[in-house]
């Protein structure tokens, strides 16, 4: 198989501040992610249950019923899914060999090929992969197709982070990253040569890879050009449990997933949940960030009903929106929190204009039907002394409120 050219030629591209436009400014691409909520299951998917469910419109499912190419799922399976309007996304492992697909010799586990790499303690049956090596890419590029063939919407990459384990810890390959990056990019250029240039592609978790020390800012640029989305876990209640850990987001990760918000990627976020409480919380939380919230076990077999999208309309409902606002504190101090009320629900923009009306910020969020809190903090900290205004539009409805600034 003709594995694809990477891209030489790439345009240098300035990185511009969080406050004035997104931090990884690049050409987007064109490829929209069809999704108003999602869901991800990876075992015991049942197609007619997937085509059935009304709570979601894409799913990330594994290309075979059980993982093994005796389980593989037909073309013609696929599209009855499709046909009930769902997008289908592929799982793959780009950064792991698993034991149970297709392409594993039995003869590796004592004579392995040069690109293997040890078992995962974590994960039996999962190996490490030398990634950036072209036997291990001619396998992914023969997996993709494979999902190409059933006629899958897209791809969802996980061990992302392989990247980290080849440089940090077990330092064998210093610029891992960068080699990651190619790799992507390779897999976006090789789906539009085989005339597949629609099809979705969607990393999991890995989002430092657009900061670490040999990703260069055409890198940066490149890989998101390749990606339309990307998978967050764990994100909001990170923890040692499998599953129902309290609601503490990973302040630096949840700031670096904003940049691919920023930069116009779908974030699509699961965090293993099972407690009603939990994932209110959760939920709004997400909303709050403009992403798409799913709330599963982490075994992931089995298929939760979903979460309504955060634009979705109440049947029959004809009532205006109405937003109260309330900011604190006051002065603001450096410091800067945003309470709102909102009788509807969708997305809404947020902007900081000067006491001359001109907008100095903006920023996109959700706001569901009830009460919010947004910390606009990186705001005030550049903000010198003097009166503001916050402004909310949400639909036709809009409420602003001032704020005092001193420093």
């Amino acid at each position: 198989m003709r594995l694809p050219t990477r891209p030489v030629a790439l345009s240098w591209l300035s990185l511009l501040t969080w406050s004035v436009a997104p931090a990884w400014f690049g050409a987007p691409a064109s490829r929209a992610v069809p999704v108003t909520a999602w869901a991800y299951q990876l075992q015991n998917v049942d197609l007619g249950e997937v085509a059935a469910n009304s709570t979601f419109d894409l799913i990330v499912i594994d290309y075979s019923s059980d993982g093994s190419e005796s389980g593989e799922w037909t073309p013609g399976e696929i599209a009855a899914a499709q046909s009930s309007g769902k997008t289908l996304v592929s799982y793959i492992s780009i950064g792991e060999a698993e034991d149970y697909r297709y392409y594993w010799d039995p003869s590796w586990t004592t004579n392995p090929p040069s690109w293997l790499g040890p078992e995962n303690p974590d994960w039996a049956g999962n190996y490490k992969v030398r990634f950036w090596d072209p036997g291990w890419q001619a396998i992914v590029f023969d997996y993709l197709d494979r999902i190409v063939a059933q006629g899958f919407d897209g791809i969802y990459m996980d061990i992302i982070d392989a990247y980290y384990y080849w440089s940090e810890e077990s330092p064998e390959q210093p610029n891992a990253d960068a080699l990651m990056v190619d790799f992507v990019v390779a897999i976006r250029s090789y789906l539009t040569s085989i005339g597949r240039p629609d099809m979705l592609v969607i990393p999991q978790n890995g989002e430092f890879i657009l900061v670490e020390d040999d990703v260069t800012p055409a890198l940066r640029a490149a890989y998101l050009d390749a990606i339309d989305a990307i998978g967050v876990e764990d994100l909001f209640h990170p923890g040692d449990l499998d599953e129902n850990n309290p609601f503490g987001p990973e302040v630096d990760r949840l700031d670096m997933v904003r940049e691919y918000r920023d930069a116009g990627k779908t974030v699509l976020s699961i965090d293993y949940l099972t407690d009603p409480a939990l994932i209110a919380q959760y939920t709004s939380a997400a909303f709050a960030e403009s992403f798409f919230p799913y709330a599963t076990v982490r075994a992931l077999d089995v298929l939760v009903d979903g979460i309504p999208s955060p634009n979705a309309n109440v049947p029959g409902s004809t009532a205006p929106v109405e937003i109260q606002l309330e900011c604190f504190p006051q002065p603001s101090a450096g410091r800067l929190f945003l309470d709102f009320r909102s009788t509807g629900l969708g997305d809404a923009s947020i902007d900081l204009l000067s006491a001359d009306g001109r907008r100095l910020r903006h920023r996109r969020a959700y706001l569901p039907s009830g009460g919010m809190q947004i910390d606009l903090s990186p705001w005030a900290e550049e903000l010198p002394s003097g009166r503001y205004y916050l402004r909310v539009t949400q639909g036709t409805a809009e409420a602003s409120i001032a704020v005092v600034s001193i420093r």
